[in-house]
């Protein structure tokens, strides 16, 4: 037992630095020079350097509350304000890792396999979206990544101290955004699965994290807030042309990146399959210009899903997955700015699904046939976000743009300065009066 722990801990220690290392990999400059990022620093870090703890904490920001941002960002204001930034970064940074190691370390039963847990682990940076890249604005999205891989972990109701900590970090997940609390429902019927007494804990904390949070955006519209004045907007689609849209966008994302949308075989594939649906089926109202595509390999991944529940035979954990999926992406669209999703909203869901493939894959509920069916899928969409990893961050990384040291030097020269950050023209106003 002794050998093989020690290969345990060595195989999953290496699965760690290399996550490690393709998270610095992909923007090492983010780490030697920070930024702030939007909001990270126009809403949040000018809020805490301009008001005291006490206004902060009770201060919600965009209809919800946000505990690890303003964690994140008062710690950012305490040292020299040139360096501030890197409390924001590292802080984001720490995160992300955390995540993967949850996976990697986490007793989880369905990644029962150093292979498993090193794909899922690998997974989670390589669908991560470069706009949410090592910033705070990101973090309730992991989180919520956090939050699935405790309702996926074996419980044993021994180890008390483990349970509270979970509980603990729920909390956590649960007050820093609604994603984690949207997934309330789902430990819930869990719990009413496997009347486990961890689960009932986890659920009554998610349960109470999605009242607050209910009451915060609630309070939020009742006083009119500025910042929800682009939610629930009509854009001019009925519900099922909605739905169909974002099905097929989030769908075919796994595949089609920036990169694999340049290849010529694509767009020649494109468009005879175009040609073949409008002539023998119906013609498309294209909504971006490989519709046809995006639509197939849906159609392809939403038959996966089906399968492989049936296949297992509606496990609790699968399910668990797919439920939590449902809600995540569907309540993440109708929250978004403009009900317009994007590939942050995306984020999360995503690595849901990923899991669920990832899990599936060589259990005795499948032939070998699926299973190089579900390999294929799995090392087509790795393959894919690789691609488009590194390359992705010119949108929102770019020399040119402004330097903030540089603009804490103009700000200390005119406190008047409005220091700009990115991506442009976000900026930051602080007070002259506080914190010379």
């Amino acid at each position: 037992m002794i050998p093989e722990r020690r290969e345990n801990i060595f195989t999953r220690t290496v699965i760690t630095l290399v996550v490690i290392i393709i998270t610095v990999m992909r923007k090492p400059e983010l780490l030697t020079t920070p930024r702030f990022y939007a909001e990270e620093g126009q809403s949040f870090f000018s809020y805490a350097y301009n008001h005291t703890l006490i206004d902060y904490i009770l201060t919600p920001m965009y209809g919800y509350y946000a505990l690890y941002n303003i964690i994140a960002t008062y710690l950012a204001t305490m040292p020299r304000l040139d360096m501030a930034p890197l409390a924001t970064t590292y802080l984001a940074f720490i995160t992300q890792i955390a995540v993967s190691f949850y996976a990697i370390y986490g007793n989880i039963p369905i990644l029962n396999s150093d292979i498993k847990r090193l794909l899922a682990a690998i997974s989670f940076p390589l669908l991560c979206p470069s706009q949410v890249w090592l910033t705070t604005i990101g973090v309730q999205y992991w989180l919520c990544i956090m939050t699935l891989l405790i309702l996926l972990e074996g419980y044993d109701s021994r180890v008390k101290a483990a349970h509270v900590v979970k509980a603990i970090v729920l909390i956590l997940t649960g007050l820093t955004g609604v994603l984690s609390c949207f997934m309330a429902p789902v430990f819930v019927f869990k719990w009413m699965k496997t009347r486990s007494k961890p689960i009932m804990l986890y659920s009554c904390v998610l349960c109470a994290c999605l009242i607050i949070q209910v009451c915060v955006f609630i309070t939020a519209l009742m006083h009119h807030d500025s910042s929800l004045h682009n939610r629930f907007v009509d854009r001019g689609f009925s519900v099922i042309q909605m739905i169909y849209m974002h099905t097929v966008l989030l769908f075919s994302k796994f595949f089609i990146t920036e990169h694999t949308m340049d290849i010529p075989f694509i767009n020649m594939t494109d468009t005879h399959l175009t040609e073949t649906m409008n002539r023998y089926a119906c013609g498309i109202h294209m909504f971006e210009k490989y519709e046809t595509t995006y639509f197939i390999l849906t159609a392809l991944l939403l038959l996966t899903i089906a399968l492989l529940l049936l296949k297992h035979n509606y496990a609790i954990d699968y399910i668990s997955i797919i439920l939590s999926f449902i809600i995540i992406y569907a309540l993440s669209i109708t929250l978004s700015i403009d009900s317009s999703g994007g590939h942050r909203y995306r984020f999360a869901p995503m690595c849901m699904l990923m899991v669920f493939f990832i899990a599936s894959y060589r259990t005795t509920a499948l032939a070998e046939i699926h299973n190089l069916f579900l390999a294929t899928i799995i090392c087509l969409i790795i393959g894919s976000q690789s691609v488009d990893f590194m390359h992705s961050m010119h949108f929102v990384y770019n020399d040119n743009w402004p330097h903030w040291n540089e603009e804490v030097r103009l700000w200390h020269q005119n406190k008047d300065h409005h220091l700009k950050i990115w991506p442009p023209p976000w900026e930051v106003v602080l007070n002259k009066h506080l914190n010379p």
